[in-house]
């Protein structure tokens, strides 16, 4: 479960966090969105397609046909594919709007179980002065490209949609 929380000294500065090494946290999308930055790589590693949603159509690598599954994770979390979307390879980072505000804050998901005491090995949020570190300012760096590659790919997307470019089609899967 998702226990977003924004990155603070006060909250963060006597943690550290731990890189992703189990993906059974996406071992049940069928789906993982991409941004058009990632599309040459990622097709080359795994089906792509675009999903309807009420504000139109979102550009997706697909991990299974069957919904609840993703043939990417083995059972042990690891992941299969040669290549890993831009949307799991910041987790459990993630970046949030501030509400009445413009601007987008680093958050991490603190119920990942990747967040834990600074008594453990791990990566610091924050140095000594309180600042963010370079893997913390790396991590912000990273999402930041990929919301605006985010909005860059959205209207693209749209325009093949807005073109009559995008059509459905309806599989019929034998079991």
């Amino acid at each position: 479960m998702a226990e977003l929380a924004a990155i603070t000294p006060e909250r963060h500065a006597k943690k550290v966090w731990k890189h992703v090494t189990d993906y059974a946290f996406v071992a049940e999308d069928s789906v993982i969105p991409l941004v058009g930055a990632e599309l040459s790589t990622a097709a080359l590693a795994m089906p792509i397609g675009f999903i309807k949603l009420d504000a139109g159509y979102q550009l997706v690598a697909i991990t299974s046909l069957q919904p609840g599954t993703n043939l990417y994770v083995a059972p042990d979390g690891k992941w299969l594919g040669r290549y890993i979307p831009a949307a799991l390879r910041a987790y459990p980072f993630q970046l949030a709007q501030q509400e009445g505000a413009g601007e987008f804050i680093l958050c991490i998901n603190e119920g990942s179980g990747l967040v834990v005491e600074s008594t453990e090995n791990g990566n610091a949020f924050f140095d000594d002065q309180d600042q963010p570190t370079q893997a913390i300012k790396d991590i912000l760096n990273f999402l930041s490209e990929v919301k605006v590659n985010l909005a860059v790919t959205q209207r693209a997307v749209n325009a093949l949609d807005d073109a009559g470019l995008i059509t459905p089609w309806e599989l019929k899967l034998q079991q």
